[in-house]
């Protein structure tokens, strides 16, 4: 509802409310005013009417004042009025907050629930590995401790989805750091196992891959002092031997016992033998030695070619030796 405030008049008053309507459908008032009529006066230029109703042409006019009425809007105070059952601020302020925990309980649950999924989703993948391919690569003892963890971590999922506003986030990402930690060492040994001959393999490519760069003779690499190619054949014969080694006390341990020589230890091993071998037949080949200076030629007189051109007519007109001169008449 909205009071508005009119001032005293003698005639009925016309008003205006402008509102506007929001999204929601509510209305918002934005300004109330009332139209009045005023009457002025203008001054308009009017031609004079000579005798016998016909206008002169050359007549001179006189000003007329004429009255005009115009309409205006003025703005008027006014008050909104809460109708009857309408919530008060206090009461939206309160339903916004409830709406905004309502917002945070299900995002709160939603990842309850795909923290839950994810806890199911290993309890049965480590399940289903620890009795099949994974068997092996654990002790008696420690395929019991799993097994009876399994069943009450499952029995705890079960409780869980009944009402799982009972249950914290903290302890479901708890409960599965529980299984990663006792299923993670089984599976460590199964992964270390399974890439342990490709590892093998890469190593041994390295291996030969250097030894033929420092036994190569090519002219690539004749420029390669024979000491740092010694350098690479070293350090290959010695990477070979350490696998060697270490794959000989390999062979001998059970597949549930924590291996002595890891994945990434071959790998490691392979990449510094690469990257020496790279750091030594990468070096630049050296510039040529330069010429020695020859020796300056001695510097050369210029010869003026223009003075035999100016002594050649003098000598045409010389007398020959021995002849006589012309003598001239007195």
């Amino acid at each position: 509802a909205c009071h508005v405030s009119l001032p005293p008049a003698a005639e009925p008053q016309e008003i205006q409310v402008f509102v506007h309507l929001n999204f929601f459908g509510l209305l918002r008032f934005a300004r109330v005013c009332v139209k009045q009529r005023r009457e002025e006066e203008k001054t308009v230029e009017a031609p004079e009417v000579a005798q016998g109703g016909e206008e002169t042409a050359g007549a001179e006019t006189a000003p007329e004042v004429r009255k005009l009425v115009r309409v205006v809007k003025v703005d008027v105070p006014y008050q909104v009025q809460e109708a009857p059952g309408r919530p008060t601020t206090l009461q939206l302020r309160d339903f916004r907050e409830d709406e905004l925990n309502m917002d945070n309980e299900d995002r709160l649950t939603r990842e309850k629930m795909d923290r839950l999924n994810e806890l199911e989703s290993y309890l049965y993948a480590l399940r289903d590995d620890i009795s099949g391919k994974m068997r092996d690569f654990a002790t008696p003892e420690e395929r019991a401790e799993i097994e009876a963890l399994l069943e009450s971590s499952q029995q705890w999922v079960d409780d869980a989805l009944v009402d799982i506003s009972t249950v914290a986030k903290s302890a479901v990402v708890a409960k599965l750091e529980e299984l990663q930690a006792v299923g993670g060492k089984v599976s460590r040994r199964f992964e270390e196992y399974s890439g342990r001959q490709e590892a093998q393999q890469l190593l041994h490519a390295a291996v030969s891959e250097s030894r033929v760069a420092a036994q190569s003779q090519d002219e690539a690499y004749a420029h390669i002092p024979v000491e740092e190619k010694r350098k690479v054949m070293d350090m290959a014969n010695e990477t070979e031997a350490w696998l060697s080694e270490m794959m000989a006390k390999q062979s001998g341990l059970p597949p549930h016992v924590d291996p002595i020589v890891t994945v990434l230890d071959m790998h490691n091993k392979r990449d510094a033998l690469l990257r020496f071998t790279q750091k030594v037949f990468s070096a630049p080949r050296p510039k040529p030695a330069a010429p020695p200076a020859s020796e300056q030629p001695a510097p050369q007189e210029d010869v003026n070619m223009n003075e035999g051109e100016q002594a050649l007519p003098e000598a045409e007109n010389a007398a020959p030796v021995g002849e006589p001169q012309p003598q001239q008449a007195a």
